[in-house]
């Protein structure tokens, strides 16, 4: 027969605390040691921002951090809530600086109202379709059908290649776009520009060692400068080329007078100081005028949803987007823009 032994109230109470002191003791090592990983998140985060404020982002890295800000900030929203829940009052203050400022840049771009001008319904309009066509995709006819069924006046096209060119001309739809400027290349350096209306002086120009595309047309009775551009990747050496390209491309914009529209794939997001200068040379963002600086225009693979608005549509002040649009990706990395510009007669 089993003896029934009987614990003394006493004793079963010091094991309870014993228990929830070990149990308490290892919440605050984890808590502990969770806040030493935190703080190098914070700084690291924090370091880019002082980088871009400073306007010394000079390395791959810390161009990569603002170019996929806000996405890449989870992090730092995941630290601050660690922060709140454990009341590491220093912890929170830090994330609430570091996200603070990059929200105070990229307020403008993520804001859904239109805020740009509504031209009158006699201003002349123009019909535009930009792409990065990615210089390994080998299938144009996704793209060829974009620009069939819509029907654009003009066309500029980033990467193409001597291939590319081919399957374009066997659509019999795009023969209306007569007058072209077309330097076919490999990787970055393949441009093309087609018109439905003669183009005015074209010519290719380079900025930085790397060819960018320049011509005029008419739209009603205003000639337009139109500027077809693609950049160097901001990695490695290239950084530095990239900035100089960037600079090139404010200089150019900025010395000319009367309605400009530079397109293309930038390799910089509106985030970055460089490409804020080429707004700043007197150009305006088509996506941001419209309420559509939010749509992202880049990713890495085709499966992952876009995560960064590289390519852009800017206007002089004498014109006004009436519509904008990014397109549906095809293939490459890019998904193509749709804009309508209406220009000041």
């Amino acid at each position: 027969m089993r003896r029934n032994q009987q614990q003394k109230p006493g004793s079963v109470a010091i094991r309870l605390a014993r228990g929830d002191r070990s149990v308490g003791a290892i919440r605050e090592m984890t808590h502990r040691f969770l806040a030493v990983l935190c703080w190098p998140v914070a700084a690291l985060f924090g370091l880019a921002i002082l980088l871009r404020l400073l306007h010394l982002d000079d390395s791959a890295v810390v161009i990569g951090l603002i170019a996929l800000s806000p996405w890449d900030f989870a992090p730092m929203l995941a630290v601050g809530i660690f922060g709140v829940w454990t009341r590491r009052r220093v912890l929170v203050l830090a994330v609430a600086l570091v996200l603070a400022l990059p929200l105070w840049w990229s307020f403008q771009a993520f804001d859904p109202f239109a805020h740009g001008a509504r031209p009158p319904p006699g201003w002349p309009r123009i019909r535009i379709f930009d792409a990065n066509v990615t210089w390994t995709t080998t299938d144009m006819a996704d793209l060829a059908a974009e620009i069939v069924k819509d029907h654009p006046d003009v066309v500029a096209l980033e990467e193409v290649t001597p291939g590319d060119l081919e399957q374009l001309k066997i659509v019999p739809q795009l023969s209306y776009l007569r007058y072209q400027l077309v330097r076919p290349g490999t990787a970055s350096a393949g441009m093309g520009l087609w018109s439905d209306r003669p183009l005015i002086d074209p010519s290719e120009w380079m900025d930085a060692g790397h060819p960018e595309l320049r011509a005029g047309m008419r739209v009603g009775p205003v000639t337009v400068s139109l500027f077809v551009i693609h950049t160097f990747i901001p990695v490695g050496l290239s950084v530095v080329r990239w900035k100089r390209e960037l600079a090139g491309i404010a200089e150019v914009a900025g010395r000319l007078d009367g309605a400009r529209i530079v397109l293309g794939d930038f390799n910089a997001t509106s985030d970055m100081y460089e490409f804020d200068a080429i707004l700043r040379s007197g150009l305006s963002d088509v996506a941001i005028d419209s309420g559509r600086g939010w749509e992202m225009t880049w990713s890495p693979w085709p499966w992952l949803p876009a995560i960064a608005r590289i390519d852009h549509i800017l206007i002089s002040p004498d014109m006004a987007a009436t519509s904008y649009q990014v397109g549906s990706e095809f293939g490459g990395q890019h998904h193509p823009l749709w804009a309508t510009v209406a220009v000041r007669p």
